[in-house]
C-alpha cells in the first residue's frame, strides 16, 4: 500500500503579483550637465498653482519627490526686501538642501509659478539665487546709469556644465530659473517643451535681428563674433543667422533661438507661421523685460515669448541702461549648440546679470550627447540578496564623445560616485597650425580644463606661431595674431598622445580643419552728446579724420550752429563720410547708426570685411566754445577701427575631452541589500561625458530585495520569485494552487506553488521487483528521505538518508507479510 504524506505546516496569504507590479522595462533619460537629481524645485504652498506646477515639473523631469521644496510667501509679492529674501526664499531652500542630505548634489533651483521676481526692486530673484545678492544701486537711487565692478558673473563664458560646489562667484549658488507662463497650462507646456526637447538635435537656427530700436539695438554689435564662433567650430547640430538690419522674423520653421532689441515683440515674432521648436529661447532687449506683476512700462515681457512657443527667456526686473553686460550675449547660441542646458548657456551668456530674471526651463538641451548605458547586472526587476554586483558600461552617443563617469544612485538617493576619469599624468596634447605644432604634457592632477589651458599658454609663449590661443573650458580658439590674410585657411590639426603613461584618457572632439578667414567688417562706434543737453553752442566743430591703410586721410569738420542737436550734427557727418569717393573706395569707410530713428552715436564701418579695416585710424575730437555749454568732449580718441577686434582676423576651434582607453567606460559596484528593507528598489545610474557639457543619461531599473525569511524558514525571495511582494507570514501559508501544499512546503520540495500539478509526492510503487522500488519526481536541489513502517498509527517510523536529487529507492529490508507504509520527506541538502 502506498500513503504520500504532504507535510505538517503551511502559512500563507493573499499578496499583489510582482508580474502585475513589473510590467514595466528598464528607462533611459537623458540631460546635459544639470539632470533631475541636481534640480531642486521650490513651490509655494500658499498657492495651489504653485504647488500643482511644481509637482508637475518634478513628474516630468523625473524629479524625486524629496527634492520639491515648500515655501510660504504671500500670493503676488512681486518684490522681496533684502532680508525677506534671505529669511523666506534662500535660507529656506538651503535648509532643505541641507535636511534632505542633497548638499553638494543641487546645481538647478526652478522657482514654479506664484513666487515674487524681484529683491528691493532692483535685482532679480533668479539672479541673487545664482550669484548672491548684489545690494547695487538703482538708476533712480543714484540719478545715473551704474554697473558696479562686483556685479561681474564669473561664470560668463566658462564653457563647463555648471557645478554649485566649483564655488562660482564666490558662492555656491545655482542655476535658478522661474518656471511660469502666461497661465498654469502655458507653464505646463513651457515644462513639456523642455522635457521634449532632450536630445533631439533638430536642425534649429539661431536668429540674431536688429529692429532698428536705437539702444535696444546694441547687441548687434556682439552678432559677428556669435556668428563667427559656429563657423570656427565645423559640425555643430544648429547654425546662427544674421538678419538684415530691420528685417523681421517671419516664416521660419525652425527657430531654435531669438534675440532682438525692441521694447514690443514684432508682428513678425509673433505671427504664428513660425515654428518654434521644442527647447527654442527667445529674448528681447528691453528695460522691463523680466518685471512682472505689475507696471511693465507696456513693454513685452518673457511671458510673451512663452505665450508664442518658447522654452526660456530673459528679461530685467529694473530700469537696467543700454548696457549690453546686463543682457544675453547672442553667444549664447553658440553654448547652446555645444550641449549645454539652455539654464547653463543662459548662465554664461550674462556678464552682470543682477537685474534679471531667468525665465522658463533650464535643463531643456536639445543638442546634449549623453553616453549610452548597458546594465549587464543586475537586469531590470531581478530578485536579489545579500551583495548583489551592479555591472555596467557605457559608449559614446553617435553624435557626442565617451563617457567619463558614473554616479550610482539607490531609492533616488546618491549612494557614490563609481567612476571619474581625469587626464593621466604623462598624456600629451598638442595642436598644429600651418606646420607649427605646440604641445603640452598632463601633470599630476590636471583636469582636462588645466591641460588646454597649458596648450594655449605653450601656443602664446612661442614667438613663431601664427595664432594666439584662449582656452574656454575644453575648448581652444585660435586667432590669426597678425591683422593681415596670410592665416586664412591656413591648416589645424589636433592630436593626443599616451606619452609616458600607462593608459590614454585624452580625446580630440569636434575640430577645425582650417583657421577660417574673417567675413566681418572692422569696426568703431562714435558718439557726441552735449554738456546740457540745450543743443551745441554756435561755431562747436567736429572733427574726424580718416587715414586709411595707404596713408589717405580725409579730414571731416563740420561746424556746429547755435542749439543744433547732436543727432543732426552726426546726419550731416553720415552723410560726409558715405558720399566721399575716396572713402567710397573698397578700401574706405562708411558711416551708419544702425537705428530707424535719430540717436547720438553711429559706427565707422571699413567697407571691406577681414583685417584690413582693423588698420584705419580715426581721430575724432570736439572743438568746443565753452567748457560748461555746448558739445562736450569726453568723446574724443584717436584709435584704430578696433571694437570687434576678434572679429576680424582669421578664426578655428577646437573641442578636447577625457575618454576611457578603449572608448568604453566600464564599472563594477557590490551593492550591500542587507540595509534595504525587502521589496522594490530603483537603480538609477548617471553616466556622463567626458565633455566639459558633462552631458548626462540616465538608466533606470527596479530591483527587488528578499533577505528576510519566514517562520517557517522560507525566504522571501523564493516566494518573491513566485509573485508575492508583501506580507510573506501569510504568503508561506497559503495554497493558492489547491494541490493540498502549503508555499513553504513547496519550497521544501522545491515544486511550484503556483502550479496544482507540481507538488511533492510518491509517483510509484513497484511491487513486484524484489526488493520493491519507490520513484517521485525530484529535483537536483534537494535532498530526501524514505521514512517506513510497518504499523501506521504506532510505527516506528525507520529514516532512510538518500543523496541530494535520489529520485528512486529500493527497500532491501523485506517487507512484512500484510502492510508497509513509506512517506517521502524532501528537504534541504
Amino acid at each position: 500500500m502506498v500513503f504520500t504524506m504532504r507535510f505538517q505546516r503551511a502559512i500563507f496569504c493573499r499578496l499583489c503579483l510582482m508580474a502585475g507590479l513589473w510590467a514595466g522595462g528598464a528607462t533611459l533619460t537623458v540631460h546635459a550637465g544639470g539632470g533631475a537629481f541636481n534640480t531642486l524645485v521650490v513651490v509655494n504652498t500658499n498657492s495651489a498653482e504653485s504647488v500643482e506646477l511644481g509637482e508637475y515639473y518634478a513628474s516630468q523631469h523625473g524629479i524625486p519627490t524629496h527634492q520639491i521644496c515648500s515655501v510660504g510667501i504671500a500670493t503676488n509679492t512681486a518684490t522681496l526686501t533684502p532680508t525677506n529674501f534671505f529669511t523666506l526664499l534662500r535660507d529656506p531652500i538651503l535648509a532643505h538642501i541641507a535636511a534632505e542630505n542633497l548638499t553638494g548634489q543641487i546645481d538647478y533651483v526652478v522657482l514654479c509659478g506664484d513666487l515674487p521676481t524681484r529683491v528691493r526692486d532692483v535685482e532679480g530673484v533668479t539672479a541673487s539665487l545664482f550669484y548672491g545678492f548684489q545690494n547695487a544701486p538703482s538708476v533712480w537711487e543714484v540719478g545715473a546709469c551704474n554697473l558696479p565692478l562686483y556685479t561681474t558673473n564669473n561664470y560668463y563664458r566658462a564653457e563647463r556644465a555648471f557645478r554649485s560646489v566649483a564655488g562660482w562667484n564666490n558662492t555656491n549658488g545655482f542655476v535658478a530659473f522661474h518656471l511660469l507662463g502666461t497661465n498654469l497650462a502655458n507653464a505646463k507646456l513651457v515644462a513639456d517643451r523642455g522635457v521634449a526637447a532632450q536630445s533631439t538635435f533638430p536642425a534649429g537656427t539661431i536668429y540674431l535681428y536688429n529692429l532698428g530700436d536705437g539702444p535696444r539695438g546694441w547687441r548687434e554689435q556682439l552678432f559677428g563674433d556669435a556668428q563667427f564662433s559656429f563657423t570656427a567650430l565645423p559640425g555643430l547640430p544648429a547654425e546662427c543667422f544674421i538678419a538684415a538690419p530691420w528685417a523681421t522674423l517671419n516664416n521660419k520653421t525652425n527657430v531654435m533661438g531669438y534675440h532682438d532689441g525692441c521694447a514690443y515683440l514684432t508682428a513678425g515674432a509673433k505671427s504664428t507661421n513660425n515654428t518654434w521648436l521644442a527647447g527654442a529661447y527667445a529674448d528681447h532687449m528691453t528695460s522691463y523685460g523680466g518685471r512682472l506683476l505689475d507696471t511693465n512700462h507696456n513693454q513685452n515681457t518673457v511671458l510673451d515669448w512663452f505665450g508664442i512657443g518658447a522654452t526660456a527667456s530673459y528679461g530685467t526686473v529694473a530700469e537696467p541702461c543700454s548696457y549690453i553686460e546686463k543682457y544675453p550675449d547672442p553667444f549664447l547660441g553658440f553654448l547652446y549648440a555645444r550641449g549645454f542646458t539652455i539654464g547653463e548657456a543662459y548662465a554664461m551668456a550674462v556678464f552682470a546679470p543682477y537685474q534679471g530674471l531667468f525665465a522658463g526651463d533650464p535643463l531643456a538641451a536639445p543638442y546634449a550627447a549623453p553616453p549610452v548605458i548597458t546594465v549587464s547586472q543586475p537586469t531590470n526587476n531581478q530578485i536579489v540578496t545579500g551583495t548583489v554586483t551592479v555591472a555596467i558600461s557605457a559608449t559614446a552617443h553617435a553624435r557626442g564623445v565617451p563617457a567619463a563617469g558614473f554616479d550610482l544612485f539607490v531609492d533616488n538617493r546618491l549612494r557614490t560616485n563609481l567612476v571619474t576619469l581625469a587626464p593621466t599624468p604623462g598624456n600629451q596634447l598638442a595642436v598644429a597650425v600651418a606646420g607649427r605644432t605646440n604641445s603640452v604634457t598632463v601633470a599630476a592632477n590636471d583636469t582636462l580644463f588645466d591641460v588646454v589651458n597649458a596648450l594655449a599658454d605653450a601656443v602664446n609663449n612661442d614667438a613663431t606661431q601664427t595664432v594666439y590661443a584662449t582656452a574656454f573650458g575644453d575648448r581652444l580658439e585660435l586667432i590669426h595674431r597678425q591683422f593681415d590674410h596670410a592665416g586664412d585657411n591656413a591648416a589645424v590639426s589636433a592630436t593626443v598622445a599616451q606619452g609616458t603613461a600607462d593608459s590614454l584618457t585624452l580625446g580630440v572632439g569636434l575640430a577645425a580643419t582650417n583657421i577660417a578667414p574673417s567675413p566681418y567688417h572692422a569696426r568703431k562706434m562714435v558718439w557726441l552728446a552735449t554738456r546740457t543737453g540745450s543743443g551745441a553752442n554756435a561755431n562747436d566743430k567736429l572733427t574726424c579724420i580718416i587715414t586709411l591703410t595707404n596713408g589717405v586721410a580725409i579730414t571731416n569738420t563740420l561746424v556746429a550752429t547755435q542749439g543744433e542737436a547732436v543727432t543732426n550734427i552726426l546726419e550731416r557727418l553720415r552723410q560726409a563720410i558715405n558720399t566721399n569717393s575716396t572713402l567710397q573706395a573698397t578700401n574706405g569707410v562708411s558711416y551708419a547708426h544702425n537705428s530707424q530713428y535719430p540717436v547720438n552715436y553711429g559706427y565707422l564701418t571699413a567697407r571691406t570685411p577681414g583685417p584690413d579695416g582693423y588698420g584705419i585710424v580715426v581721430d575724432y575730437r570736439v572743438t568746443a566754445v565753452s567748457n560748461t555749454t555746448g558739445l562736450a568732449t569726453n568723446s574724443d580718441m584717436t584709435t584704430f577701427l578696433d571694437d570687434n577686434a576678434r572679429d576680424t582676423r582669421a578664426r578655428a576651434s577646437i573641442l578636447f575631452h577625457v575618454r576611457p582607453t578603449n572608448g568604453t567606460l566600464a564599472a563594477e559596484y557590490a551593492l550591500d541589500t542587507t540595509a534595504l528593507a525587502d521589496g522594490h528598489h530603483t537603480l538609477d545610474i548617471i553616466a556622463r561625458d567626458g565633455s566639459a557639457v558633462a552631458a548626462q543619461s540616465r538608466q533606470t531599473l527596479t530591483i527587488f530585495v528578499a533577505n528576510g525569511v519566514t517562520s517557517q524558514g522560507t525566504p522571501h525571495w523564493w516566494l518573491a520569485q513566485h509573485g508575492w511582494t508583501n506580507d510573506f507570514e501569510n504568503a508561506a501559508l497559503a495554497d493558492t494552487d489547491n494541490d493540498g501544499v502549503p508555499a513553504w512546503q513547496e519550497y521544501l520540495a522545491d515544486t511550484d506553488p503556483t502550479d496544482a500539478d507540481s507538488f511533492p509526492w510518491l509517483e510509484f510503487l513497484d511491487v513486484l521487483q524484489d526488493p520493491p522500488v519507490l520513484t517521485w519526481p525530484a529535483s537536483p536541489a534537494r535532498a530526501y528521505q524514505i521514512h517506513y513502517a510497518d504499523d501506521l498509527f504506532n510505527g516506528p517510523w525507520v529514516t532512510q538518508q538518500l543523496l541530494q536529487g535520489a529520485s528512486e529507492w529500493a527497500d532491501t529490508n523485506p517487507p512484512p507479510a500484510t502492510n508497509r507504509f513509506y512517506r517521502l520527506f524532501p528537504h534541504l541538502p
